[in-house]
């Protein structure tokens, strides 16, 4: 379901030796676009909506209080979580390490 690249591979093990008491996981979501409401000349409210993210991904270390067998084993001492949404089913995908950040590629449906 869900791949890991090498280069993600490497900035996981790392970023995880440096607080190797937590419990790791990747937790998987859909963002939804930012909402921004402003003011009409005449006072009247205008909302814009920026379009969807789309799905991210984001490394979180926690400490003992948390359920460590949350998820599914992704990679040694690192679990991965998908949370649900309503509207969007995850396909699975490959994470992968860019520019500083990680990131999901869903697969094609």
């Amino acid at each position: 379901m869900v791949s890991v690249s090498a280069s993600a591979k490497r900035f996981i093990e790392s970023r995880c030796a440096e607080e190797g008491s937590r419990s790791w996981y990747l937790v998987i979501e859909w963002r939804a676009g930012e909402m921004e409401n402003s003011r009409a000349a005449d006072g009247s409210s205008i909302w814009h909506r920026e379009p969807d993210k789309g799905w991210s991904v984001d490394l979180l270390g926690y400490g003992p209080e948390v359920d460590r067998e949350l998820g599914a084993p992704l990679l040694p001492g690192v679990r991965v979580i998908v949370s649900p949404s309503s509207e969007h089913t995850f396909p699975g995908g490959v994470i992968t390490f860019e520019d500083g950040w990680l990131r999901v590629t869903p697969n094609a449906i």
